[in-house]
């Protein structure tokens, strides 16, 4: 079992890039027989999922709720540009 707080960051950091590249793989092969708003549609629905059932484990019932606007205006932004930049990628390798 993993003991040290900084083996378990260990563990977490390699398990987030396993994901990421995981996930990076499934996004490019889903692209042959969907099309790309299906990909970012159930991309994020998953996303949102996920983040009901760690409010939910949290019990943080009011998590979309923020107290700093300029930071979350910033980051959905940058959500929506990385989208618009992911679609054609994924077009690229249709």
């Amino acid at each position: 079992m993993i003991k040290s707080k900084e083996n378990i960051g260990i563990f977490f950091g390699a398990l987030a890039f396993f994901i990421f590249a995981t996930s990076d793989v499934i996004q490019k092969y889903a692209t042959i027989n969907h099309t790309i708003f299906q990909i970012i549609f159930f991309r994020y629905l998953f996303l949102l999922i996920v983040s009901f059932i760690e409010s939910k484990r949290k019990q943080n019932k009011f998590f979309y709720k923020t107290n700093n606007i300029k930071i979350q205006l910033s980051r959905s932004i940058v959500s929506v540009i990385e989208t618009v930049f992911l679609s054609p990628l994924l077009n690229f390798y249709h």
